[in-house]
């Protein structure tokens, strides 16, 4: 009986150790997950500490706020925290400010951390699947410091002709090159520091769908990521207009987006994102006023509205202001849309203010006044002003009280309208052999094509993925195209493309990166041109490889540049050369959206960089006398293309 009794004893145990267990793991496991939560949200709140009071001294340094606070995040990866930043002048103040340039002593810095946490095991997803931890840290701003951070990434003005300079492999930030000078950091152009996620004031607008897409705003320059709000689980397309840049991603459980590790964004950039039908644009903030118009002594004030008409649902517009009085009654400037404060900000003779809106059909009322604190008109009769300016939506022909006429809503329209082979006969096409092709391009459109864009010619494309995503075979710059013109041009097929027999299919496509608004995106392909290979030519014999000097190789970095308009513009797609002393090609390289480039394994010894792209028939070039040390990063090999020729 005791034999069985205490079997039975060890059975009951084991049952109700069992019943137990479950219990004590939720317990056990509840006060790591407690313990990691406390301590996730005591290190975002010693970040968000930390960027506030950097920005008590550097206020208009607004990449730095941000990466500041990144810097103190440690408990978790940073590109999983958004980061906002604006301004406002005390407790209590609604009327945020998120202009850095118009901050003042006085003000209060404001810095906002996000992040959402999930649990570790599946144990407690039915207690909080997505759990939201949120800070704000804010302080009074003591000096106005630097000015606005201009943000890694962002490419300094070439030095055509300058030599270059030399650095160690040592991966740290940074350094402008200077003619001349010898750096010891390895830039990083290619890979931007991680840059923070600006985002927008925290009181979302009331106007707004649920499903709205809305950029968080400001997008500072030199910024990599782009965030936001949009529908749950569906998939955006970023695009950026000035350079054609196309990135994807999906929207959060959250309703939040974010595009990260971009190309560092440029002042005056217009970004815009698009899904399900909707999309958002925003204009990336530019820290000064180029040029910077001179005030009149006892000139009327006057507002410059950029733009001053929409076609799109959610524009970002930037009202400029000139001769403005600042005088002791005048507290503060009011911005209006349709008789709603889009924002306040100090006096100033001359500002710009920037704000998204959602923009019906019809006309709209853009007011700047003067006030006092109260948020009190100041007239006229006081020392003040007052300026009312008209928004319209869609693009009609309307007369402001002030300013600029707005064009008719009219938009360019790209077209292919031909595409046929450069030959005399087309049956004795062989293998290996360079094919020329005529090419035209044409604006249908009533509005000029004011900016560059890309012609882009593939070989064989399949169906399957959109043409605008594979590998192109030749492409052509095209700068501008005016309305109702046509331009002609010679597109090549490689002869190391052609090394099968058969029939082949050639499609060319304009404004290949998007960079142009049109009347119609479906008709940029041209008619496909089908041409047969009927004849096998034997295959050249390859180029000899020159034997590498004994010691580490060491690499080559640049930016290819272009002018436009007597404006210096980065410039994208360039084919750089690297010939040796013997003048055989030894490296070669494509620059990307921002115009870089790099060319890696080089043996020490003396090059030529040859940097070439076709605008129509034209060629544009550049070259460089370069040195390449062992081991070392040769920088600052910047192509100034020009045109010589067609």
């Amino acid at each position: 009986m005791s034999m069985k009794l205490q079997q039975d004893k060890k059975g009951q145990t084991m049952v109700e150790f069992a019943l137990i267990l479950p219990l004590l793991l939720f317990v056990l496991f509840g006060l790591i997950e407690f313990g990691r939560i406390f301590f996730i949200y005591s290190n975002l709140f010693n970040a968000a500490r930390e960027g506030s009071r950097y920005g008590v001294t550097s206020p208009r340094d607004y990449n730095g706020i941000a990466l500041k606070t990144r810097e103190s995040i440690v408990a978790v990866p940073t590109g999983d925290v958004y980061v906002w930043v604006w301004y406002d002048q005390g407790p209590g103040d609604s009327k945020q400010i998120t202009n850095p340039e118009q901050v003042a002593v006085g003000d209060r810095v404001v810095v906002y951390l996000d992040h959402v946490v999930k649990p570790l095991t599946p144990l407690f997803e039915p207690v909080f699947r997505n759990l939201k931890l949120q800070t704000t840290a804010a302080r009074t701003i003591q000096s106005l410091g630097t000015v606005v951070s201009s943000g890694p990434g962002v490419a300094p003005p070439p030095s055509a002709g300058g030599p270059v300079v030399v650095t160690t492999n040592t991966p740290t930030p940074t350094t402008t090159a200077t003619p001349g000078a010898i750096s010891t950091s390895t830039p990083t152009p290619a890979l931007p520091t991680p840059t923070p996620t600006f985002g927008p004031t925290l009181t979302p607008s009331p106007t707004l769908p649920p499903d709205s897409i809305v950029i968080s705003e400001p997008l500072m320059p030199g910024a990599t990521t782009v965030a936001g709000t949009a529908q749950p689980g569906a998939t955006l397309t970023l695009r950026v207009v000035q350079t054609g840049l196309k990135r994807t991603a999906t929207v959060d459980s959250n309703g939040q987006f974010v595009f990260d590790g971009l190309p560092a964004l440029v002042g005056g950039y217009t970004v815009v994102i698009q899904g399900y039908g909707l999309q958002d644009t925003a204009v990336v903030a530019t820290p000064t006023l180029t040029p910077t118009p001179t005030a009149t002594p006892n000139a009327d004030p006057y507002l410059v509205l950029e733009p001053a008409c929409t076609n799109v649902d959610r524009p970002t517009i930037i009202v400029r202001g000139y001769n403005w009085p600042t005088n002791s009654t005048v507290k503060q400037l009011a911005v209006y849309w349709d008789g709603a404060v889009q924002g306040t900000f100090k006096p100033a003779s001359s500002f710009t203010y920037q704000f998204t809106v959602g923009v019906t059909s019809g006309q709209h009322t853009i007011k700047v006044r003067t006030e006092d604190n109260q948020g009190n008109e100041v007239g006229s009769s006081a020392g003040g002003a007052s300026v009312t300016m008209q928004f319209v939506r869609p693009c009609e022909k309307v007369t402001a009280p002030i300013g600029p006429t707005v064009a008719p809503n009219d938009l360019p329209d790209l077209v292919m309208p031909s595409l046929t082979l450069n030959s005399v006969t087309t049956d004795t096409l062989g293998t290996y052999e360079m094919l020329r092709l005529n090419a035209a391009v044409a604006n249908t459109g009533t509005v000029d094509v004011t900016s560059l864009f890309w012609v882009d010619l593939y070989l064989d494309p399949t169906s399957d993925v959109p043409l605008a995503e594979q590998s192109s075979i030749d492409y052509v710059a095209i700068n501008g195209l005016s309305a109702g013109s046509a331009i002609s041009f010679t597109m090549y097929v490689p002869g190391d493309k052609l090394t099968a027999m058969g029939s082949h299919t050639l499609v060319a496509l304009a404004d290949t990166w998007d960079q142009t608004v049109e009347l119609s995106e479906d008709n940029n392909t041209s008619t496909p041109l089908t041409i047969t290979i009927n004849v096998q030519n034997p295959m050249p014999t390859p180029t000899p490889t020159p034997q590498t000097p004994v010691g580490n190789p060491g690499s080559l970095e640049g930016r290819t540049y272009i002018y436009i308009e007597d404006q210096l513009q980065s410039l994208g797609s360039v084919s750089v050369y690297i010939y040796d002393g013997d003048q055989r090609l030894v490296g070669s390289a494509i620059s990307n959206e921002n115009g870089f480039y790099q060319v890696a394994d080089l043996p020490a010894g003396t090059y030529l960089a040859v940097g070439q792209v076709r605008m129509g028939d034209a060629i544009y070039h550049d070259q460089l006398t370069v040195t390449i040390l062992e081991d070392k990063v040769t920088v600052g090999a910047d192509l100034v293309l020009e045109g010589i020729g067609q």
